[in-house]
């Protein structure tokens, strides 16, 4: 009998957390779903474990694949997808029990294309950010309002006029028909040559999209990992941001929307900047390395066009003080702002 859901879970290097994720998935009390698990490359045991699940539960599917990044392990569940709908799922994260039967009641009973869930974060299992449990949901039913949230997910509006109605970009948020991805050939582009290859991914479903929900009850346990950023932080992260920043733009403009809507990827591109700034400043390279590197990003010449396009003086005053320094140069003073402003947060919340 075909699967009501399939659930992909890209897979690499995570065997410390996987067996709980697998465990949240296949106890769900929705059992007419596939579990697609795509090891893209791991060298950790991880691969094992999802062919010893696999031995155990005849819903399980496992492809190998050499390492090429999420989206490209995504990809690969797509197309031997058999569900009526798709959601994704990622292996160091965990779902309550319930939450794909709730969201695919809600999608019949409202006669939905799509739905959005909500999530809350924790770093050890059970201490999480919040939790709400109120059964809410709101339906989203008018063009404009889906084509708001189309540009919200990359940036917030700078007119405040506007309803910023941002739902989340992360594909495992969300359950959609498989027949809008299948149909208009939708997946994910490569990590590795953009940023945020899921939210252009959520954009372009979205484009086939005439009834979506948001679920307000926390059913998604995001898990907040440690990571090396701090001792090796990627210094392309800000090209593959202008990237991904103009292919938006030209998306924008070939979906029909205003040319002011190209403000919405230059903004996701300053708000992405300043993540990779702050990874790069409190990371353990030298102060003149990290000095220099700013500098030499502050050139390129995309952040020019930004500063003189952008109404970034709307900006909250720390962000406008610290996108002016950074595209006047001023990288001394820049760090000392990011630094400060991490040495301040960190102290607060101890």
């Amino acid at each position: 009998m075909k699967p009501i859901l399939s659930v992909i879970i890209p897979v690499y290097n995570i065997k410390n957390y996987l067996e709980e994720c697998l465990n949240s998935v296949i106890n769900q009390t929705l059992k007419e779903i596939e579990i697609i698990l795509v090891d893209d490359g791991s060298t950790d045991g991880s691969a094992k474990i999802c062919d010893d699940f696999a031995s155990k539960d005849n819903r399980i599917i496992v492809i190998h694949q050499k390492n090429q990044g999420a989206g490209m392990a995504r990809n690969a569940g797509i197309e031997i997808a058999n569900g009526k709908y798709i959601t994704f799922t990622d292996g160091d994260d965990y779902l309550e029990t319930s939450a794909f039967e709730t969201l695919i009641n809600a999608i019949t009973a409202h006669n939905l294309d799509a739905i959005r869930l909500s999530y809350n974060t924790f770093k050890e299992v059970g201490q999480f950010s919040h939790t709400i449990k109120d059964g809410r949901l709101e339906i989203f039913e008018s063009n404009s309002e889906i084509r708001q949230i189309q540009l919200s997910t990359f940036s917030r509006p700078w007119d405040k006029s506007v309803k910023d109605i941002n739902l989340g970009g992360s594909p495992w948020g969300l359950i959609i028909k498989a027949n809008i991805i299948k149909d208009n050939d939708i997946r994910f582009l490569s990590e590795r040559e953009i940023i945020s290859e899921d939210y252009i991914f959520n954009y372009d479903c979205l484009n086939h999209v005439s009834r979506l929900a948001k679920s307000y009850d926390t059913l998604y346990h995001y898990r907040i990992t440690p990571n090396s950023i701090t001792r090796s932080p990627k210094l392309d992260n800000v090209v593959r941001t202008i990237a991904t920043s103009k292919l938006m733009t030209e998306k924008f403009c070939n979906d029909g929307f205003s040319d002011s809507a190209k403000f919405y990827a230059m903004g996701f591109c300053i708000e992405v900047l300043r993540v990779h700034l702050k990874n790069v400043f409190i990371s353990a390279m030298p102060l003149s390395s990290k000095l220099e590197w700013a500098k030499s990003q502050s050139q390129l010449p995309y952040f020019k066009t930004i500063f003189d396009q952008y109404p970034w003086q709307l900006l909250s005053l720390k962000h406008k003080l610290g996108f002016y320094l950074f595209a006047k140069g001023h990288m001394l003073s820049l760090y000392t702002l990011i630094v400060g402003q991490e040495r301040i947060r960190n102290l607060l919340k101890r």
